[in-house]
C-alpha cells in the first residue's frame, strides 16, 4: 500500500512540475523579448537586513554568489567578499575599508578592517581591529585582536584574545608570538597583494555581471560612505 501511495505522489509531483514549466514558458512568450533579459546578480547572494539595519556597499564591491552579508555591515569601494564568506553584523557592526579582500570561507563578526588589507581563506575574526595594509594568513583565529598597520600573521596561527600586534611585525604560531620585523620590501608587498586581490575580484565581478540578477535584495548603496581610515 505504501509503495502504491509513493508512486501516486511521485506521479502527481511530476505532473505539477510539468504544468508549472509550461506556464512559465507561456508567460515569457506573452511578456515578449524585452522582459526576457538576463538576470543581473546570482540568486544565491545573501545580503540581508537584520533588526532594521541593512548592509551598506560602496562602488565596485564584489560579493560572491554564495557569500552572506548580514545586518550592520559597511564595505568600502573596490573591496571583495569571496565565496562562502560570512559577515555577521547582527550583534556588533562590521566596517571594512576600500581595496580590502575577505577570502573564501572567512567568518567575520563585529570587527573593523582597514584599507588594502587581506583576510586569508577560512580565517575567523571576532571583535577585532585590523589596520591598513595588513595580511591575515589562511585559517587564522583572532578574538579581540588588534593589528596595527603593515603587520602580518602567518597561516594557521591562533592568537591569545586581546593580543596587540604593533606596526611592521610578523607573528606566527599557536599561540602566536612575535617572529620578526617585516622588511621594507615586505611592507610594500602587502599593499601590492591587496591591489592584486582587487583586480581578481573585479574579474569575478564582471563575469557574474554577464549572467546575474537585477538586484541584491536588501542591499543598500551609499556613495558617501567613508571607511574612516587615514
Amino acid at each position: 500500500m505504501r509503495q502504491v501511495g509513493y508512486r501516486l505522489t511521485d506521479s502527481i509531483g511530476k505532473s505539477l512540475r510539468s504544468v508549472a514549466s509550461s506556464l512559465e514558458s507561456f508567460g515569457l512568450s506573452v511578456q515578449g523579448p524585452a522582459q526576457q533579459a538576463p538576470e543581473k546578480i546570482p540568486r544565491q547572494v545573501r545580503i540581508i537586513k537584520f533588526d532594521e539595519k541593512a548592509p551598506v556597499l560602496k562602488n565596485n564591491v564584489f560579493v560572491a554568489p554564495n557569500a552572506s552579508v548580514l545586518g550592520d555591515v559597511m564595505i568600502g569601494a573596490r573591496s571583495s567578499i569571496f565565496y562562502g564568506t560570512i559577515l555577521r553584523g547582527d550583534e556588533k557592526a562590521i566596517k571594512i575599508g576600500s581595496f580590502t579582500t575577505i577570502s573564501d570561507g572567512a567568518n567575520v563578526r563585529g570587527s573593523t578592517i582597514g584599507d588594502f588589507s587581506v583576510i586569508g581563506t577560512g580565517s575567523i575574526l571576532n571583535q577585532c581591529t585590523i589596520g591598513n595594509e595588513c595580511l591575515v594568513g589562511q585559517r587564522v583565529v583572532l578574538n579581540g585582536v588588534v593589528m596595527e598597520k603593515q603587520s602580518q600573521i602567518r597561516s594557521g596561527s591562533i592568537l591569545d584574545p586581546g593580543t596587540k600586534i604593533p606596526t611592521g611585525e610578523l607573528w606566527s604560531g599557536s599561540p602566536a608570538k612575535f617572529e620578526r620585523e617585516l622588511t621594507e620590501e615586505e611592507k610594500v608587498a602587502l599593499k601590492e597583494l591587496a591591489e592584486s586581490s582587487y583586480q581578481l575580484g573585479q574579474i569575478h565581478f564582471e563575469e557574474h555581471q554577464k549572467n546575474s540578477l537585477s538586484r541584491y535584495g536588501d542591499k543598500v548603496t551609499d556613495n558617501s560612505f567613508d571607511s574612516g581610515f587615514a
